[in-house]
Parts: C-alpha cells; sequence; structure tokens
C-alpha cells in the first residue's frame, strides 16, 4: 500500500539556449509535459484510466516524441491494488512493446521514498535526470517477483529490481508519469 513521505525537491530549469550561452551544465532536457485531472473515477484517491491514457498520449504527441524511442519510464507507482494496475494499464496503452525487442525499464522512486503526496512527481524527475546522467537506473526494492498483471497489461515493461545499465539504440530517452 501507500506509504506517506516527507520531502521536496527542485531543478533550476533554463531554455536550452541560454544554458548552452552560459556555460551551464546540460543534464536533460524536459521536451514537453501535459496535465490533466482524473474527474470522475472509483474514488478521490482512484485514477481513472481512461484520463491516464490520455494524458499520457497528449503528453507525448505535444512534445513530438515517438513512444518507441522511449527506454526507461519512472511510474507515479503507489504500490496500492487500484492504481498501479491502472497506471500499468495506461502505460501499456500508450507504449506498445518495443520493436527492437529490449525491455522498457520501469521504476518508482516511491519505493525508495514513499509518496510526497503534493510533490510526488519531483523525486521522480530528479531520480530519472540522475539515471540519465549515470546511465544507471537504481532499483526498486520490494519489486519483486514483478505484479502478475504486469505483462498482461504492458507487456514489454520490466521493473527494474536491481541496479541496471540503461542502454538503447538511440539517444536515452524517458518519460516521467505522476
Amino acid at each position: 500500500g501507500i506509504v506517506p513521505g516527507e520531502g521536496g525537491a527542485a531543478l533550476v530549469l533554463a531554455r536550452l539556449d541560454d544554458a548552452l550561452h552560459a556555460g551551464d551544465p546540460v543534464l536533460a532536457l524536459v521536451r514537453g509535459t501535459a496535465v490533466n485531472n482524473d474527474g470522475r473515477s472509483l474514488s478521490l484517491l482512484a485514477p481513472n484510466p481512461r484520463t491516464q491514457r490520455e494524458v499520457i498520449t497528449q503528453a507525448y504527441g505535444e512534445c513530438g516524441i515517438d513512444p518507441e524511442a522511449v527506454s526507461y519510464v519512472e511510474a507515479h507507482g503507489t504500490g496500492t491494488p487500484v492504481g498501479d494496475p491502472v497506471e500499468a494499464q495506461s502505460l501499456g496503452h500508450a507504449f506498445p512493446p518495443r520493436a527492437d525487442g529490449l525491455p522498457r525499464l520501469l521504476g518508482s522512486a516511491k519505493a525508495n521514498i514513499g509518496h510526497l503526496l503534493n510533490a510526488a512527481g519531483m523525486p521522480g524527475l530528479v531520480k530519472t535526470v540522475l539515471a540519465l546522467q549515470h546511465r544507471q537506473v537504481p532499483p526498486a526494492p520490494n519489486a519483486t517477483p514483478p505484479a502478475p498483471y504486469l505483462q498482461r497489461v504492458a507487456p514489454g515493461f520490466e521493473p527494474v529490481t536491481e541496479q541496471r545499465e540503461w542502454r538503447a539504440p538511440g539517444p536515452l530517452t524517458a518519460g516521467v508519469n505522476a
């Protein structure tokens, strides 16, 4: 189930041209974002599967990233028996199995630090930036064995249960779902 955490995170964002001109280190590019509201769902804490699929598809469509290029997804991953299967199904809809046959890695910072409620997406974004920088994805504890529904609703996704080298045929590309 859900484990509340306390904390926050901050990132310094700059337009790429400005950062390069200033000589700032560029750790990652945020290509786009999308946000919506779940609207009507089973409860206040239960996600709406349709609107989750819509916002994921919207994010990739608006920023021009082909979901095929995404080799890692940092999931919201609350650890709840309702939310996680809905999120997995939404991710499976948005990301078909990769054509190169490699698994699409799946992680969630919440397994390490808990759910930071209103700041819930920030640790996942920071974790993803660090993973890009080091070309390594840290493990999510207690993710073994993977949930039995995962390969049924999100084929091709593989939870990261131990430190993994992050490889892809092109540039490393990630999604953060929060």
